[in-house]
């Protein structure tokens, strides 16, 4: 990390120099590789190692310096631990993320968890939303794999399930969808969510078109769904009471979206 640091011109000028705390009681975490992660290492700094000695052990490693950066692993449901520890030392302390599992991570996701429990919403983990009910081209109710006979009604709903690796897309043998609302795909100039072959590059090492795929939104971050507006035409034409200058209307936007 030292050497990545002095690479920028801000940093040029600046000595880094590596310390090592002593914490003996980290040994036991030692012995076992599955237990000595940022998850453990917090809980035991926490509870059962004494403040002072942690205080005292990190103002001797850093000496006169003026900025001293620790692994992310002081305080694993909040900042509290870690500012005390800034309060106590009289140093400029930063946090470095570590190895998966992020105790950043985890840190943000308890507190989001929190404050959303706290204005009044429910989390419901491990469910999945697996499709929709519509009424005109408004979501009102989805059904979930815990809730598949009882939909969830609302009158709002947020998108937000992520790409590939959260099946927030799913990408079949012809075509990349929405699995939920199967909404209309975007993604880079040459990306065709309906041609495979424009998916992926053929250096590995180049960006892949893929990675560029999301669904489409208006100005407002609604959703878009092209199959909207075949039902509207569909039934414009069947209904002799519209008048032909609002049939044509839409058969000119049906023609744009084809090209």
């Amino acid at each position: 990390m030292a050497d990545n640091l002095k690479q920028y011109s801000q940093f040029a000028d600046y000595e880094f120099t590596i310390g090592y705390l002593n914490i003996p009681e980290l040994d036991y975490l030692r012995q076992n590789s599955r237990e000595f992660r940022s998850v453990n290492i917090a809980q035991l700094l926490e509870h059962k190692l004494s403040f002072q000695d942690l205080v005292q052990e990190i103002k001797q490693a850093a000496g006169n310096a003026k900025a001293v950066f620790l692994p992310a692993c002081f305080g694993l449901d909040n900042q509290d631990f870690f500012n005390s520890l800034q309060q106590a030392t009289g140093l400029a302390l930063f946090e470095l993320p570590t190895l998966p599992p992020s105790l950043l991570g985890i840190r943000q996701h308890r507190q989001l968890r929190s404050r959303f429990e706290q204005l009044g919403g429910m989390m419901m983990n491990g469910d999945r939303a697996i499709k929709a009910e519509f009424e005109g081209d408004k979501v009102v109710r989805i059904f979930t794999t815990s809730h598949q006979e009882e939909p969830i009604s609302a009158n709002h709903f947020v998108l937000a399930a992520g790409s590939f690796f959260s099946n927030g897309l799913v990408a079949e043998f012809e075509r990349v969808k929405e699995p939920v609302f199967d909404l209309d795909i975007c993604g880079c100039k040459n990306f065709n969510d309906s041609d495979r072959f424009t998916w992926t590059n053929n250096r590995f090492v180049a960006p892949q078109p893929y990675q560029s795929a999301g669904v489409v939104i208006n100005s407002a971050c609604q959703v878009q769904k092209k199959v909207w507006l075949y039902r509207i035409y569909m039934r414009w034409e069947m209904s002799s009471e519209v008048s032909k200058v609002l049939n044509k209307a839409v058969v000119r936007v049906l023609q744009w979206l084809r090209h």
